[in-house]
Parts: C-alpha cells; structure tokens; sequence
C-alpha cells in the first residue's frame, strides 16, 4: 500500500499536533511513520490508515 497526499498530510497534522514545530524534523518523522505504516500494511492487508 502507498500512502495518498491526503494521509501524508494527515501525518505532518499529526506531528505539528505533538508540538514537533521544525519542518525538516517533521519530514523526518513522517517518513519513518509512513514506511511503519505501509510495512503494516503490507502484513495487515485488512487494516486501514487510521487503525
């Protein structure tokens, strides 16, 4: 599964909520949460975005 623009920025919506103010820091964050996230999905195929 790879992730939308709209679950990206779901993502950069999460950090900034967690007072992660920097953007490169965001960035960062959001691509080790995204690659957690597909990887998971990869061996969840029944989950979604959210859970």
């Amino acid at each position: 599964m790879e992730l939308t623009e709209s679950q990206i920025e779901n993502l950069y919506n999460f950090t900034r909520q967690h007072y992660v103010e920097y953007y490169d820091v965001q960035t960062d964050l959001v691509d080790h949460l995204g690659n957690d996230i597909e990887q998971i999905c990869v061996e969840n195929p029944n989950l979604t975005f959210e859970e």
